[in-house]
């Protein structure tokens, strides 16, 4: 399953949100699908995922990523995987 998230993050004048999957097939397809490149992925300690502007987000979740809060999406994978 692949997760976007509600977390608009600003940085250089554009909102981003953070898309993460159960496996790293699963994120690569999806972000593929959306137009995004294998350039923009992004490793922060031991997860995987895409930073996305809004409008990738709405095709993300066209393309059937799950909505989660940015508190929802923290607990289920950067809290989870350090342990």
């Amino acid at each position: 399953m692949v997760y976007v998230d509600t977390m608009y993050e600003p940085r250089d004048g554009v909102e981003f949100c953070h898309l993460c999957a159960d496996t790293s097939e699963e994120l690569d397809e999806l972000a593929h699908g959306i137009g995004l490149s294998i350039l923009d992925k992004r490793q922060k300690g031991p997860v995987t995922h895409y930073k996305v502007g809004l409008k990738k987000r709405e095709k993300a979740v066209m393309w059937g990523a799950k909505e989660l809060t940015a508190r929802e999406l923290i607990k289920k994978f950067f809290i989870k995987r350090r342990r």
